[in-house]
């Protein structure tokens, strides 16, 4: 991936943890000594993350704590959106490769051809 914020960084790893089935409806999100130690980063970008997945609606504020909101509408639209991304980040790619896109979905159907 190109290089993101980190309070997206740590944003998409919890949301990839949700689309893996990792986490789930009205689990405690983890708390903040864990993002410091696994990302190595001050408390503010932590308060950052948490306020984005506030916006994007999978993660709610309550009085003792914060709690992820998941559903089918929430894992389908984050499924959708790094389905988009990567294939964005893939075809700019292809395309500094010199390929356009119809000879970058011309590969993709080789490499399905090939490995079956």
């Amino acid at each position: 991936m190109t290089d993101l914020p980190m309070h997206i960084e740590i944003r998409n790893f919890i949301a990839f943890q949700i689309i893996e089935g990792k986490l789930k409806d009205g689990d405690k999100l983890y708390d903040k000594e864990f993002f410091i130690s696994k990302f190595r980063v001050n408390p503010s970008y932590i308060e950052r993350a948490y306020q984005q997945m506030i916006e994007d609606g999978f993660l709610q504020a309550k009085s003792d704590y914060y709690y992820l909101i998941v559903n089918d509408d929430i894992i389908n639209t984050l499924i959708i959106e790094f389905a988009n991304d990567f294939t964005n980040e893939f075809l700019d790619k292809m395309q500094r490769l010199g390929y356009d896109l119809t000879m970058s979905c011309n590969f993709l159907l080789a490499r399905l051809n090939a490995n079956g």
